[in-house]
This record gives C-alpha cells, structure tokens and sequence, in this order.
C-alpha cells in the first residue's frame, strides 16, 4: 500500500469499510497495520473480507495504492524487496555507458 500517511490510510480504510459493510463486517476483517515506512505500509486482513478490503481501498480519499498481495508477511517482504532490486537494475541499465556506477 502506497500513500502519504500510513497510520491515517489504516484508520482511513477501516472507516470506509465500516461505512460500506458494516462495523460487525469491519471486525470480522481484522485489519491491522504490520508494518510502516515512510511512504508504504503493510497491513493484514483475514482472507475471508479481502475483496472488500480492496474495495474499501479502492474507495477512500485521498486515494491509496496497493503495490502488491501475498499469502504470508514473509513472501510479501521477499516480493517487495525483489520489486525494488528489480528497478534499480532497470534504472541502472538505462543510463549512457560513461555515467553507469556501481553502488
């Protein structure tokens, strides 16, 4: 998830969610801040209300971006630091020949 606050997109996604399905529906939701960073977050929800976590997502404003899902904390962490290696590879790749570093 990508946005400007992430503690107040947490509370921003549950209030929606509460306002679309219900607070009994919220509950059951258990969504819950894992992890944050200065411009993402990683947040957690049962399986059962992922659909409308995403809704609720797709719904709040400002917006917010979901980047990427997993199973597990643990293959999304992998998945995310995969995803950045990636891009800097890409980013390294397209600059002229006399200007390529290795950091």
């Amino acid at each position: 998830m990508h946005a400007g606050g992430s503690s107040n997109s947490v509370n921003a996604i549950t209030k929606r969610f509460s306002e679309l399905f219900g607070t009994i529906a919220a509950e059951k939701a258990a969504i819950r801040l894992v992890q944050q960073g200065a411009n993402e977050s990683i947040i957690r929800c049962r399986l059962e209300q992922l659909e409308n976590v995403l809704v609720a997502i797709t719904l709040i404003d400002p917006p917010v971006v979901t980047i990427a899902m997993s199973g597990s904390i643990r293959q999304l962490r992998r998945r995310r630091q995969s995803s950045i290696l990636a891009q800097r590879r890409v980013t390294w790749s397209r600059r002229p020949k006399e200007h390529r570093s290795i950091v």
